[in-house]
Order: C-alpha cells, then sequence, then structure tokens
C-alpha cells in the first residue's frame, strides 16, 4: 500500500478543522482521524487488486539501432470494478525510451492499451523483465503496486541507411545480366547463357560466326557473370573503429537529422557490409564473414540466397568495438585455414597509419597469394570538408591545416596497401557502400574471380 498525496491532505484538512476548536477539538481530531482511516482501508478494499490484472508488453522482435519503435501495453480488467492504473516499466536505459509510464482507466472487464516509443541505442539482445503496477482505489487515497513478470526479448540490429540505394543498384545489375535493357555491365559476364538476334548495340566481337551462317542473318552469344562465387568480409571491431563519425559533415546545416547520426565507424562499415552482402547473394554469389579484435570474435561461412542476408545481420548484432589493437594477420590466418577456395576479401577497417604500416600492410601477402584483396575504409566526411572549407578565423584555420595534413597521411597509407596488390576503397559512409559494390561487380565482370 502506497499512499497518495491526497492522504496527507486529508489529514492534514482534519487538523485545519480542529485548530480554532482548541481544546474542545480533541475529540473531534480523534473522530477525524479515525474516518480517514477507515476511508483508507476501504480505498485499500475497492482498489482492483494489481495481482488480478493481466498486462503485456508488445513490442517488435527485432528493432534497428537509432530507429524509433514502437511500444505498446495491453492492460486486461477481468474484474468486475474499474481500475485506474499506472505502469512503469523497467526498460533498460539502452532502448531510451520517450516514456516509460503510462496512466490507464480500465473499465470493468475492458481492455485498454497505452503507447509508447523506444530508440534503441545499443544493439545486441534486450531482455526486460517487469512491469510495475499500482492500482489506485475510487478515493484516491492509497495505491495498491506489485511488479508483474512480464518477459519479453527483443534483438537490435544494425542500421542499414544504404537498404533503398542497395536495392536499386541490385535491379539494376539484374536486369543488365538478363539482358532486359542493352546497357550492360563490363566484360559481359565470362559465363556462356544463350544466343540472340544482333542488334546495333552488340560489339561485334559478341557475334557467333557458325549461328549466323546457320540462321543467315546476325547471332550474338550473350554471356552472364558466373555465379557462386565467393565473397568474405573481414570486419575489424579494434580500437581505431570505436571512433565516432557523421554520415555528413558535422556544420552541415541543409541536412535534417541523419539515421546514424555521430556513430562509431564500426556502425557505417556494417552498413557497407549489408549492402555487399545483399547485392552478391543477390547475384547469386556466397557471402561469409569473418569478425574480429585482437582475437577472431565470430565466423559465417559462405553461402548464398536471402538467408544469408538474416545471418549475417544477426552475427552483427552482437558485435562492439574494442578497444584493442587488431590482429590482422591472426585474422587473415584464421580465413585462409577455413576457407581455402579463391574468393575476393573485403577488409572494413580503418586507415590509421599506425596500425596499417606495423600490422596490415605486413599481413596482406597471406591473403594476396591465394584471393583478391579489397581494403575499404569509412572516411570522416568532416576532415574532408574542414580540408577544403575556406577558414574564417585562426581556429578554422589550424583546424584546416590539421584536416589537410591527415588526408594527406590516408592517402599515403592507402598507397601502401595498393603497392601490397590490395585494391582501396577510402569514402565517407554515404558514399563507402556504392563503391564497395562497384569495386565487387567490376571484379566480377572482369573475370578476376
Amino acid at each position: 500500500m502506497i499512499p497518495t498525496r491526497r492522504l496527507p491532505a486529508a489529514l492534514l484538512a482534519v487538523g485545519l478543522v480542529v485548530l480554532p476548536m482548541g481544546t474542545w477539538g480533541a475529540g473531534v481530531w480523534v473522530l477525524g482521524n479515525v474516518a480517514v482511516l477507515v476511508a483508507v482501508v476501504v480505498d485499500v478494499v475497492l482498489a482492483v487488486s494489481p495481482r488480478r490484472m493481466e498486462v503485456q508488453r508488445e513490442v517488435d522482435p527485432v528493432l534497428v539501432i537509432d530507429t524509433d519503435a514502437r511500444l505498446r501495453w495491453v492492460v486486461t480488467n477481468p474484474t468486475r470494478r474499474r481500475a485506474r492504473v499506472h505502469l512503469a516499466d523497467a526498460l533498460p536505459e539502452s532502448l531510451r525510451a520517450v516514456d516509460r509510464r503510462a496512466r490507464l482507466v480500465v473499465p470493468a472487464g475492458a481492455r485498454v492499451h497505452a503507447d509508447g516509443t523506444v530508440r534503441p541505442a545499443r544493439r545486441g539482445v534486450h531482455d526486460l523483465a517487469t512491469i510495475t503496477v499500482r492500482s489506485r482505489g475510487p478515493l484516491g487515497l492509497v495505491d495498491r503496486q506489485r511488479s508483474l513478470p512480464v518477459h519479453t526479448r527483443v534483438r537490435v540490429h544494425p542500421a542499414f541507411p544504404s537498404r533503398q540505394e542497395t536495392e536499386l543498384r541490385l535491379h539494376r545489375a539484374l536486369r543488365l545480366s538478363e539482358g532486359v535493357r542493352t546497357v550492360r555491365l563490363r566484360g559481359q559476364g565470362t559465363d556462356f547463357e544463350s544466343l540472340r538476334d544482333y542488334t546495333p548495340d552488340d560489339e561485334t566481337r559478341r557475334i557467333d560466326w557458325a549461328a549466323t551462317a546457320r540462321a543467315l542473318r546476325p547471332i550474338v552469344r550473350t554471356y552472364r557473370a558466373e555465379r557462386n562465387q565467393h565473397v568474405l568480409i573481414l570486419l575489424d571491431h579494434g580500437r581505431t573503429m570505436a571512433g565516432r563519425m557523421g554520415r555528413r559533415p558535422i556544420d552541415d546545416r541543409h541536412d535534417g537529422p541523419e539515421l546514424l547520426g555521430r556513430a562509431p565507424r564500426l556502425e557505417h562499415a556494417m552498413d557497407a557490409a549489408m549492402a555487399l552482402t545483399r547485392i552478391a547473394t543477390g547475384l547469386g554469389d556466397r557471402v561469409g564473414l569473418v569478425t574480429f579484435s585482437d582475437v577472431v570474435t565470430g565466423t559465417l561461412p559462405p553461402r548464398g540466397g536471402n538467408a544469408q542476408m538474416t545471418r549475417l545481420v544477426q552475427a552483427l548484432a552482437d558485435i562492439e568495438p574494442e578497444l584493442v589493437e587488431p590482429d590482422y594477420r591472426g585474422a587473415f590466418g584464421e580465413a585462409l585455414a577455413r576457407y581455402r577456395r579463391r574468393a575476393l576479401v573485403v577488409v572494413l577497417t580503418d586507415l590509421a597509419a599506425g596500425p596499417v604500416h606495423e600490422s596490415l600492410a605486413p599481413a596482406l601477402p597471406l591473403l594476396g597469394r591465394r584471393h583478391l584483396v579489397l581494403v575499404a575504409a569509412p572516411a570522416d566526411p568532416s576532415v574532408g570538408s574542414w580540408a577544403v572549407d575556406a577558414p574564417r578565423d585562426p581556429t578554422a584555420a589550424y583546424r584546416m591545416a590539421a584536416a589537410v595534413e591527415a588526408e594527406a597521411t590516408r592517402r599515403r597509407t592507402a598507397r601502401v596497401l595498393q603497392t601490397g596488390g590490395a585494391t582501396v576503397v577510402d569514402a565517407v559512409p554515404t558514399l563507402l557502400p556504392g563503391r564497395i559494390v562497384d569495386a565487387y561487380l567490376d571484379l566480377k565482370a572482369a573475370g578476376a574471380l
């Protein structure tokens, strides 16, 4: 039983009535307090017991980081009395609930709901355990309270802000590969698919002269890119991937709120990994995943089909940045031991000069002997913006000088990796997924895989 504000107000009212009576008011004071006590007992008895109410929590089992989702509380009152209910949900702070509480009036035998909003700030699994219910009596003097077990498990997945662009790219790539349009991917693929009549847009080297002689009209061969090729994503979630940056420059005043805000580099790398997986599996290839920091933390064998995208997202959901130096040699050795078939290996990391020179560049030959290697890194758009914006004060001038030097160091670091035989994609988060996909399509169309 928990007193409300009305109870001390009632006791105070009794005192104010008795005070002017002096010594004659002692008996009235006792009677007044007894009346208040009786009212409290009646209020407790008439309040619907929280134990008799059914409370449910409805929320999607899968949420997306930094994306609003609806949370609904449903209260069923099976009794014959109206219930005045206050709810308090024990939600973890990482879900960033707009409101954890709700007030409801539930008629007898009725079911009523209230809605809230959550905006998860952390990926992974979240277990929601209890909801505290307070039932207020008709006089409003006291509440009956009880914490009810309401178990709900939700998974928070990484955001996929490039999803729409990725789907458009996949749709276009599929149309091109099926010959719906006359425009083609470079290289036109390597697997023979069919014969068809020649059109003015066709290259003469595609003419099948034997078929042309038989048909007495020009016939060309059509090709499609090979399928069931392997793409292996190596995702670094070490120290440098914990640094935060936005998808656009922080002083960009023309864009509205962005999906990820200033998120760790790891989140932007995950967006690129999901884009590449969607494209590659959509084109019939197999995609695998190795996550690592100072040790290998997870593996996902290369598979094809739409289900692999789901598996990859689930694998990414539990990965967090770790403040340790990445062990590239260990991760590359694990990948070589597990996956021997030739593949395009995409290393998603940062182009920090120290780790690249000391660890990544020396380890590249391990992969390069058997696989094609692509190193991709999200670049901070604010640094790029500061490097070209005209300074308006001394602080901006110093910032510009630092940004120019940082950009130059990054380019030198990329050249070191290119000298080691890797293709390097260094782009801001809004462009990174598309650049990686383009590099993959170019290599695939050229038959490099």
